[in-house]
């Protein structure tokens, strides 16, 4: 779950990509008031198949790498390398913050 975590963070800092179909970057554009107003995820909810992990990871070692991009991502908007999300469209810097909590939350 923590790598799981790592991914769309990952995705924000530009150190992954996330390949969204066009029908889906639509729906994204339609529901994200929804998604960024709910108190939090729902269970079950869609994954993109580039945060789904079959694999084992060593604990600490993922452990660390989720502490670290969240520090970064602490610093604020600016470490954010892309500006235009892959689902969401654009996102301001509270939006940013807001999803990534609830993600966290969700899973940890």
């Amino acid at each position: 779950m923590l790598s799981h975590c790592v991914s769309p963070i990952a995705v924000d800092l530009g150190t992954e990509t996330l390949k969204i179909p066009f029908a889906m970057r639509i729906l994204g554009r339609m529901k994200k008031n929804k998604w960024l107003n709910t108190p939090e995820f729902k269970k079950n909810s869609p994954t993109a198949k580039e945060f789904i992990r079959t694999e084992h990871y060593e604990f600490e070692t993922i452990k660390n790498e989720l502490t670290q991009k969240v520090q970064k991502l602490g610093k604020g908007f600016q470490v954010i390398q892309i500006k235009t999300h892959p689902f969401w469209e654009k996102l301001s810097e509270s939006d940013w913050k807001n999803l990534q909590s609830k993600h966290l939350d969700h899973h940890l």
